[in-house]
């Protein structure tokens, strides 16, 4: 394998093989949700394993604002919770769904002042209509380029020492014993980077020529992350949300009801991201909660609120595993018209959540991404630590291996009431599925990872319930689509998702990843089972993500040759 930093666009050239074990970082999104929930708990929990990436160091800035994030001298952060967030001028930036909802259900339940300045390329259409539905917001979002909103990088002379803009904020945090400022670290780690050389990396297969050039010439690269956004780039600015709108307030909370009460899907909601404004606002506020939901989905979110002993029960109502007839029976209910709660959730009123010691598992849609490259390309052998098995997070490991992949869990472990498991990946031949929502419902970014299985898979695979793609900025569906068939996939849009024909080779393709983490990783992954180059125009976005991913191919890739 070989990867070439071009000026706009990333150069991958096939792998022939990989083997080893990869360095999987902490779940970006598990390590919010942690966040969020230390902040809720009555004193300081203590964080391990947090991912060390640019986006995810800008949320670690977010909360360093709010005045409760802090990071001790041993690498673990301290969450000092049981406190209201500081509200303040300065916007907290935004790049993911998932975040944008449980972010605006909490500071409007807190009535926390922040302007969220929102990525649209990450950000779906319809989560923000979404989220005015539940949320008042008091003027509508605004689409506004980076400089405008005042969060543009600005010029500093070269020998001036970078100075650290929340000190004053961090003064008002009592900390651990020996622990410093988070943003003072995040402040030295900035100039250790800048004065980091740009080297050639023949070892690792990366060529790092025009690296420099390619960092500054893209928003949103790692190169530019960590100071500010390039002036040029469009944010969506969010004025804080107050409170519940008051027609959510009356379908939560009927007449003569002290508890809420709701069932998404009856008012046409995406009930995964309606619970997750829903769930985050009332366990801020304190308020009782009762979810009726028709499908599984992602269960992050109240994994963690029970974890952290939160008045939290969740009540599932799935077929067992393997067992088709209940899964058609349910199928033929639901296009009749007839749906039966597949999970429940209650919360009770006065939530209170302890503090703990908690360790984030690995990044599941990183792993993913590993599981398929390893699994399409002949002779790879890879390893993986530390991978969250839990039904509704290891979703496309669950349909990968339907799929006929030889994914193996060699020994399995209980950690904060997760399952983590140790894989280990060989290359095998795929064959075409049908999957209907209730097959990949846990499954988010990892979509665009299973369009590649099929387009590489033996037979026909017919994808349905994807229509959430297309509620981005861009349509997200109708633009992937384009690009596998313009790279030689038999693929065709149906009224809800699409139908693959695959096999098992291709040649290389252009490929815009569209500043999209989840599609750019599909497009990496394509470009590795792929004869000759495949250029990757957007992909900065994966510097961002996943620090260092490239080189870890590239390592995989030479693993054999050690």
């Amino acid at each position: 394998m070989e990867v070439f930093l071009l000026e706009n666009a990333v150069e991958i050239k096939r792998s022939k093989r990989l083997k080893g074990q990869p360095v999987l970082q902490g779940d970006g999104l598990t390590g919010f949700q942690a966040l969020l929930m230390g902040a809720l708990a009555e004193g300081p929990t203590r964080l391990e394993n947090l991912p060390d990436s640019p986006w995810f160091r800008d949320i670690l800035q977010d909360f360093i604002r709010m005045g409760y994030a802090q990071q001790a001298l041993d690498g673990h952060w301290t969450i000092h919770g049981g406190s209201a967030p500081v509200s303040g001028p300065e916007p907290l930036r935004v790049r993911h769904e998932a975040e944008l909802l449980t972010l605006a259900g909490f500071l409007a339940a807190k009535d926390c002042r922040r302007t969220l300045a929102i990525d649209p390329a990450c950000v779906s259409g319809e989560a923000m209509e979404l989220l005015g539905r539940i949320l008042k917001l008091e003027t509508p979002p605004e689409l506004v380029s980076a400089a405008e909103a005042g969060m543009a990088a600005e010029a500093a002379a070269p020998e001036a020492p970078m100075e650290d803009p929340y000190a004053e904020e961090n003064a008002g945090i009592v900390g651990d014993e020996g622990s410093v400022s988070a943003s003072a670290l995040a402040m030295r780690l900035l100039q250790e980077d800048g004065e980091a050389e740009e080297e050639e990396a023949p070892e690792s297969g990366v060529s790092r020529k025009r690296k420099k050039a390619s960092r500054a010439a893209e928003p949103g690269s790692a190169g530019s992350l960590e100071a500010a956004p390039a002036p040029n780039q469009e944010v969506i600015l969010l004025a804080a949300p107050t409170g519940l709108t008051p027609k959510t307030a009356s379908l939560l909370r009927p007449a003569g009801s002290a508890s809420a009460v709701c069932k998404p899907s009856d008012f046409g909601w995406d009930e995964y991201q309606a619970k997750l404004t829903l769930l985050s606002f009332h366990l801020a506020s304190g308020q009782a909660l009762d979810l009726s939901l028709s499908k599984s989905g992602p269960d992050w979110l109240e994994t963690l609120a029970a974890q952290f002993g939160g008045p939290i029960r969740v009540e599932k109502n799935e077929a067992p595993e393997g067992d088709e007839l209940a899964r058609r029976i349910a199928r033929q209910m639901r296009a009749a018209g007839k749906t039966e709660a597949m999970t429940r959730i209650r919360l009770s009123a006065g939530a209170k959540l302890k503090t703990q010691t908690y360790t984030i598992p690995a990044d599941i849609t990183l792993a993913s991404a590993y599981c398929l490259a390893a699994t399409l390309i002949k002779g790879s052998d890879v390893t993986l630590e530390n991978v969250p098995l839990n039904p509704s997070r290891a979703g496309f490991i669950s349909a990968l291996r339907r799929m006929g992949a030889d994914i193996e869990v060699v020994s399995r472990r209980e950690k904060n009431g997760e399952g983590l498991g140790l894989l280990r990946v060989r290359s095998a031949d795929l064959f075409g599925k049908r999957f209907a929502a209730d097959n990949h419902s846990g499954l988010r970014d990892e979509i665009f990872l299973l369009m590649v299985a099929a387009a590489c898979a033996e037979g026909e695979t017919v994808l349905r319930d994807v229509t959430y793609l297309r509620k981005h900025d861009h349509d997200l569906l109708k633009a992937f689509t384009a690009a596998l068939k313009a790279a030689g996939v038999e693929i065709g849009e149906i009224e809800d998702g699409v139908v693959i024909r695959g096999r098992p080779d291709y040649d290389g393709s252009a490929y815009d990843c569209m500043g999209h983490p989840g599609l750019a990783l599909a497009c990496l992954v394509m470009g590795l089972k792929s004869h000759g180059a495949s250029t990757l125009k957007g992909a900065s976005c994966l510097d961002g993500r996943y620090p260092g991913l490239f080189d870890q191919m590239a390592v995989l890739a030479a693993g054999d040759k050690a």
